[in-house]
């Protein structure tokens, strides 16, 4: 069964959002800007209520809406720079840990998220690491790794 990544559901969404609603994406910014917030659970939940949206379509209109009308994963070379704008120094880490991951395990494959980075093995099976717990696991891996050499 094929996955769809997070740009695709946006990307998609995007497209149907005028058929769905009856509204732009530009007149959905333009809605959302009369809200008076920039509090994306204030927005979700004005969505949800007001408007008849799900949580899920909610969360990617306000998402947008917060990145200035643009897809917010629009690809995975922005998500990287937006995980490392305010922690550069963890790119060396990062770039380590996952030419460990691809070299140990080659059929492999990963998928940056918002947030996590998704491995792919190749069972089809995903295992999902919160970015948050990222440095901690790569600065393990360097641990275990050193001790073996």
């Amino acid at each position: 069964m094929a996955t769809k990544t997070s740009g695709e559901i946006e990307q998609e969404f995007i497209e149907n959002l005028k058929k769905s609603t009856g509204r732009s994406l530009k007149e959905w910014m333009s809605t959302l800007g009369e809200f008076g917030t920039r509090k994306r659970n204030d927005i979700v939940k004005r969505l949800k209520e007001k408007n008849g949206f799900g949580h899920m379509h909610a969360t990617l209109l306000a998402g947008i809406y917060l990145n200035a009308g643009k897809a917010v994963y629009g690809s995975t070379e922005d998500l990287l720079e937006n995980q490392f704008a305010k922690a550069e120094v963890m790119r060396p880490l990062y770039e380590s840990f996952i030419a460990f991951v691809t070299k140990h395990f080659p059929r492999s494959s990963v998928l940056p998220k918002k947030s996590t980075y998704l491995f792919w093995r190749s069972e089809n099976s995903p295992l999902s690491i919160s970015s948050r717990w990222s440095s901690a696991l790569v600065l393990i891996w360097v641990r275990v790794l050193s001790t073996t050499r």
